[in-house]
């Protein structure tokens, strides 16, 4: 359950970011968010990429698909995995920068939880309508992204001030007119366990990024493969193949 004054923060679409050091309650404010938001608009919930979809309760639905489902609210946990900055210097980040720019128009309220945003994608971060920080350590904020800095900072002073209090229950909060420490900002989600913070122990990390590490430039047909292979998709929707460069009249030769 959300603090009302956090709760007042949350849009009904857009983007949200969560950041913060490890184990400082990053995931589960995000869970927390996603069942508040989905008991208050009614809108199907759903995990980006969830590697252990076995623990999820039965309303919440995994997606592999990074065009996220339309009217819906989506945690992409550990973000950084399938929205990473390095793609900014490939296609990829066509897609990105459509996907933050179209998110609202599409009724999706996506929540993005990374321990560090130097390793989001820009789009991500700078189209964000609501930023939340937990816990940080001073390593935390001195390796971040510059252009942040000063708000790591304000958060970190903001911690470090806390008395006779846990500061896994707090949440420096900025969103539109408002930034400051709440405190008691959330407690868990009714399903919480231990397991969904530690979700990816035991993956394989190539299993995990869609793809193998390779160097060099991709060429069109490699790239939509991948990208194919990410999505778990059988083919690309259409546009998505205009979008990457792809002929009309290329048929390709998918691998099952």
């Amino acid at each position: 359950m959300l603090n009302p004054i956090l709760a007042n923060l949350i849009p009904e679409e857009g983007l949200i970011l969560i950041t913060g050091d490890i184990g400082s309650g990053k995931s589960c404010l995000a869970y927390a968010i996603l069942e508040d938001m989905h008991l208050k608009y009614k809108k199907p919930a759903y995990v980006f990429n969830f590697p252990r979809p076995e623990i999820l309760p039965p309303w919440i639905y995994n997606t592999t698909d990074p065009e996220l489902p339309e009217d819906s609210i989506v945690v992409i946990d550990e973000a950084y995995i399938a929205f990473h900055s390095r793609n900014s210097m490939r296609e990829e980040s066509r897609f990105i920068d459509m996907f933050t720019g179209l998110v609202r128009q599409k009724g999706i309220l996506a929540i993005f939880v990374t321990q560090t945003t130097r390793k989001l994608d820009r789009g991500v971060v700078a189209s964000s309508q609501a930023f939340l920080i937990k816990k940080l350590t001073r390593m935390n904020v001195r390796l971040d992204r510059s252009e942040i800095k000063p708000i790591l900072e304000e958060a970190h002073r903001a911690f470090s001030d806390l008395k006779d209090i846990d500061p896994r229950k707090c949440t420096y909060a900025l969103a539109g007119d408002f930034e400051g420490l709440i405190k008691h900002s959330n407690t868990p989600p009714s399903f919480w366990t231990e397991d969904f913070s530690k979700a990816w122990k035991g993956v394989s990390l190539n299993e995990g990024s869609g793809t193998k590490a390779r160097s060099g430039r991709r060429s069109k047909r490699e790239l939509a493969e991948a990208i194919r292979m990410a999505m778990g998709q059988t083919k690309l929707p259409r546009w998505l193949e205009r979008m990457l460069g792809l002929p009309d009249s290329w048929a390709p030769d998918y691998k099952s």
